[in-house]
């Protein structure tokens, strides 16, 4: 009877994968699955974002192109002016890219990582872009 508990989900999920790309399979049962080592569960904090390039202090146009780096398989939190913008998922590449629509004046952008484990990272810190309309 024990057998039968465990063949059945095999067979199931054998089923369901011949319909499912392998790439899809595999982020569904992984992404939010802890990594553990021999040590324990991971508790450190994803690596810093980086801007590639850094953000222009002051710029002429209300659109910026944002591009970078962060840890691969990470979610980035990106804040403009203290407003939650996008929630974006590095996967398995660690670039990022997004646009911002400035408002006139003085803006500030920041990004939070948190990785795979729930163990979230150091803000970028407040970038400030000076929106200039004349």
């Amino acid at each position: 009877m024990q057998a039968y508990k465990i063949l059945i989900p095999f067979v199931i999920l054998t089923a369901f994968a011949v319909f499912i790309p392998p790439s899809i399979i595999s982020y569904i049962t992984s992404y939010n699955t802890p990594r553990y080592s021999i040590f324990g569960q991971d508790k450190t904090p994803p690596t810093a974002i980086k801007f590639i390039p850094i953000p222009p202090t002051e710029v002429t146009k209300a659109t910026l192109d944002i591009k970078g780096n962060a840890e691969a398989e990470s979610k980035l939190e990106v804040y403009l002016n203290e407003n939650l913008i996008y929630i974006l998922n590095t996967e398995d590449k660690s670039k990022f890219d997004f646009n911002i629509n400035l408002k006139p004046g003085q803006n500030y952008l920041w990004i939070i990582p948190t990785d795979r484990n729930g163990n979230v990272g150091e803000s970028s810190g407040n970038q400030p872009i000076n929106f200039k309309t004349s």
